[in-house]
């Protein structure tokens, strides 16, 4: 609920700075004024003289009207906790990992909280086998190697230091560096996943989205002040908020009804379609992956709110050896394909932007269909 009252006189005094902004609330409703303060469970609105106080527990999301992106720096770190921060510079050093945003204080974390850190920008050409990487279990670190402008590779090491531009580690007993302008990136060991669903996610100017478990008490002339964890805060001046989002929120497509499905066979067949399609039709496997044959497709209406589709992709365990495509469409127009080869899977986190219809699509070489089958590992959608 959203209650009124006469503009303090605390804050009646001038105050150091003004962000003007827009919330939206989970009923609906905008509201237009100025951000006064954070509590411990609302944020207060300045409207003309007087203020707005609206619960957390009401609010979708705030942004300021005047941000605009910058850009930001080519580092990205993904701690497990769920934030992606852009950063200038990373060190290693006794298991805590020091992270520099652009203009925002550096901040420690222990690097058993963090899953990767990319150091180049990402690409098209590379992206599907970086996040391909995440899905994949590992007890140790890896290293990723980038061996061409479009092809990666991996080597099992325990990653000791990251420093002056360099990563050392230990291969089988022997210490030695690489250069991070050879490497794509690190990823660390231990097989958790990357959580997903924050309770507040703050995005700022430089693409840093950071996953908060709460924010801290604060006025308008103060940094907004957000706990990544119990033992962990940071400061993130309010010129570089882009947006704040309270509603969280995860859409596995397995747990959404299909717009349309199809069923292409290699060889026409005289089977009913719906006893074909229950023999070979798409399936939920562990209850959030999608296994699809080849000739076949599905298609999901996308609901307003959501960023990204994010997931991966690899022949399923009992494929044959014939080879493998799967497409993905937004309205009908393809953004992503790859041709699977062997069993190394390969990963997309593709922005939605206004798409409203989202396809898979899997389709046989000329080898036909016969045992063709994909594993589409967690699609999902992200708010």
């Amino acid at each position: 609920m959203i209650a009124c009252s006469p503009l303090l006189k605390l804050l009646s005094a001038v105050v150091w700075a003004v962000l003007p902004v827009t919330v939206q609330t989970n009923s609906g409703e905008t509201v237009e004024g100025e951000l006064i303060a954070f509590s411990n469970d609302a944020l207060t609105i300045g409207q003309a003289g007087n203020t707005v106080e609206i619960p957390f527990e009401d609010v979708d999301r705030l942004v300021p009207r005047d941000a605009e992106e910058g850009t930001g720096p080519s580092y990205r770190v993904t701690l497990v906790s769920g934030s992606k921060i852009m950063a200038q510079d990373v060190s290693l050093q006794d298991s805590e990992l020091t992270i520099e945003p652009r203009r925002q204080n550096a901040l420690k974390i222990p690097v058993k909280q963090v899953k990767a850190i990319r150091f180049r920008p990402a690409s098209t050409a590379t992206d599907p086998a970086w996040f391909g990487n995440f899905e994949r279990e590992s007890r140790g670190d890896s290293l990723v190697l980038r061996r061409s402008a479009d092809t990666l590779d991996s080597l099992s090491v325990i990653v000791m230091s990251i420093e002056d531009g360099k990563v050392g580690f230990d291969l089988e007993g022997t210490n030695a560096e690489a250069g991070v302008t050879r490497l794509e990136g690190v990823l660390f060991g231990g097989g958790t996943s990357v959580a997903e669903n924050p309770e507040i996610q703050v995005t700022d100017v430089w693409g840093s989205k950071w996953a908060a478990t709460a924010i801290r008490p604060s006025q308008t002339d103060q940094p907004l002040e957000i706990e990544l964890t119990s033992s962990i805060t940071h400061k993130i001046p309010l010129d570089q908020i882009l947006s704040i989002r309270w509603s969280g929120g995860v859409a596995l497509l397995t747990g959404l009804q299909p717009a349309s499905e199809s069923l292409k066979t290699f060889f026409p067949t005289t089977i009913d379609a719906e006893l074909l399609k229950s023999f070979f039709g798409n399936r939920t496997v562990a209850e959030q992956n999608l296994s699809m044959v080849g000739g076949s497709s599905v298609e999901y209406r996308v609901e307003p709110g959501y960023q990204l589709f994010s997931g991966s992709v690899r022949r399923d365990s009992d494929a044959g050896g014939g080879q493998l495509m799967v497409k993905l469409q937004m309205d009908g127009k393809v953004v992503w394909e790859e041709t699977l080869v062997d069993s190394e899977p390969k990963g997309f986190e593709l922005p939605l932007g206004e798409a409203r219809r989202l396809s898979i699509l899997v389709s046989s070489g000329k080898d036909g269909d016969l045992g063709d089958r994909v594993l589409v590992v967690r699609p999902r959608l992200l708010k």
